[in-house]
């Protein structure tokens, strides 16, 4: 037996307030709370089929404005008619300390929350807690969860009262940049989207979610540094029931992997860039992944590469999307076993750097020998023109103090250089590392300035140069760092020394967003 959730014909008897908030007073801004919050939003919307004019999603709510909500919800589905299975479903995703949800600069503790639930005439209430603080590429988001977490029914009104931690009481939650989501929230949702469905009967229940959240979350935090991450849960309903939380089977619109589809698949939402859902399809069985309109990028990985399809999903449309329909891509870069998601490189398509070097020549294009230090900006693009490389191209601007010996005095000259360079590199990846070499083509403008021994004048030169380079970076987490080293030629037309071999050191940094 089965508590569904009531019909389409009841759903203003189904409500849900879903809040997120990424900052918290002297804790690190986190990335994803809020989108979280918005991605649980459209989950009950599709596939959980609340009415979209019922579920109220807040994003950086103060703690006055998500108890108002939910007094709003409560009196509004108090003075609609009367429907059995009435359901209010609240959820959060921000900092917590145990004690209280942490709302930007403000607080709201656990027992205020509960009480205001309680205060609902709701036949069932559903509260979803990811309630954490943050770190780096893997940020913490819970500390000490105290009791009050978990003892959530001290009432005598627990009939129909749910309560669902992302961790225990005593662990931190984590959120993560692979997955552009919290762990708990991202499960929960590709929970939701029919991968909890244990049963196979097109319908998602509370404890087939929270079975699937756990395994999930547990297998994917045993590695990183913050440590397992166990999600909590209780629940009293009344009978023997489930709660169900999700059905699948009156769904039309989203993307269809035929019976002979077998393997893990990640689809990935291609305007907002975060991953939608994460799935395990078995053979057999045709399978449904109710998403909302839109476009959409599905991965299936495989021992040697991916297969990749990008789809456009229309309304009221079941695409389905074969493994034959699928293009055989090669992995963008290998990352070694082991490291952590705080550390792990994860290249941007475009990266702007700050470019720190010096460059010194073995003879200069007028005479005496030149070096100079110069900064610049630097704009490298992942993957173009192929796969495996990075290309990048740099402006930069130096100057530095000479003197030239005439008549045996030294008469002092100010070097100023402009230059601008095209570079091309294969790529390799490990863990936090990359290297790169490769090949580059610059152009450089020197200008001498003479102002001293009652000598005034200037004299420039202008030349090509093409040189090899080698490059190692390193990221933590959201600082690029790279050490290059690079040597080569340049030809100065028209100069004393054409041809003039020369080195050249820098440092770059970035940051990732």
């Amino acid at each position: 037996m089965c508590l569904a959730l009531p019909s389409a014909a009841d759903q203003a008897q189904r409500w849900a307030v879903v809040a997120g908030h990424n900052l918290g007073t002297e804790r690190t801004t986190l990335k994803f709370a809020e989108e979280d919050a918005r991605r649980v939003g459209q989950a009950l919307i599709r596939p959980g089929q609340f009415d979209p004019q019922r579920v109220k999603v807040l994003l950086g709510p103060t703690p006055e404005k998500f108890l108002a909500t939910i007094h709003k919800v409560a009196q509004m589905a108090n003075q609609a008619p009367p429907v059995s299975g009435s359901v209010l479903f609240v959820f959060f995703s921000g900092h917590g300390d145990g004690n209280h949800l942490i709302l930007g600069n403000d607080k709201l503790g656990i027992q205020e929350l509960k009480e205001a639930l309680n205060e609902t005439n709701m036949d069932v209430v559903v509260l979803v807690l990811d309630a954490c603080k943050s770190g780096s590429a893997t940020r913490h988001k819970g500390g000490k969860s105290a009791p009050a977490f978990l003892r959530f029914f001290d009432t005598p009104r627990a009939r129909g009262r749910v309560i669902l931690t992302s961790a225990s009481a005593s662990e931190m939650a984590q959120e993560s940049d692979d997955i552009g989501s919290s762990f708990f929230t991202h499960f929960f949702v590709s929970g939701l989207l029919g991968d909890a469905d244990r049963s196979q009967d097109g319908r998602v229940t509370l404890s087939e979610i929270y079975r699937y959240v756990y395994d999930h979350t547990v297998i994917r935090t045993a590695n990183t540094l913050s440590g397992v991450q166990h999600p909590a849960f209780l629940y009293e309903l009344e009978g023997e029931g489930h709660l169900v939380l999700a059905d699948l089977n009156s769904e039309n619109t989203g993307l269809v992997l035929p019976e002979s589809s077998t393997g893990n698949y990640l689809v990935f939402d291609r305007n907002r860039r975060y991953v939608v859902a994460e799935l395990h399809k078995k053979p057999g069985t045709r399978r449904l992944i109710p998403v909302a309109p839109g476009k959409y990028t599905l991965k299936k990985r495989q021992t040697e590469n991916l297969l990749v399809a990008k789809v456009e999903v229309r309304d009221h449309e079941r695409l389905v999307v074969t493994d034959d329909q699928m293009l055989p891509t090669d992995f963008e870069h290998r990352t070694a076993k082991g490291w952590d998601l705080c550390f792990a490189w994860k290249p941007s398509p475009i990266e702007t750097d700050v470019l720190m070097s010096w460059t010194a020549f073995s003879r200069a294009p007028a005479g005496g020998i030149w070096s100079y230090p110069s900064i610049g900006l630097a704009t490298r693009f992942q993957g173009w023109p192929w796969r495996g490389f990075r290309s990048r191209l740099a402006f930069t601007a130096g100057a530095w103090q000479h003197s030239l010996p005439i008549n045996n005095e030294n008469i002092s000259f100010r070097l100023l250089q402009l230059g601008s360079d095209f570079s091309l590199g294969r790529t390799l990846y490990y863990g936090p590392s990359l290297f790169e070499f490769g090949g580059r083509l610059a152009i450089n403008y020197l200008r001498r300035s003479f102002n001293d021994q009652g000598v005034s004048t200037q004299d420039s030169s202008l030349g090509g140069g093409l040189a090899a380079f080698a490059l190692v970076a390193t990221r933590v987490g959201l600082v690029r760092l790279a050490l290059e080293a690079s040597g080569g030629l340049f030809l100065f037309p028209g100069a004393k020394n054409t041809a003039i071999p020369y080195i050249n050191g820098s440092l770059t940094t970035g940051l990732n967003w």
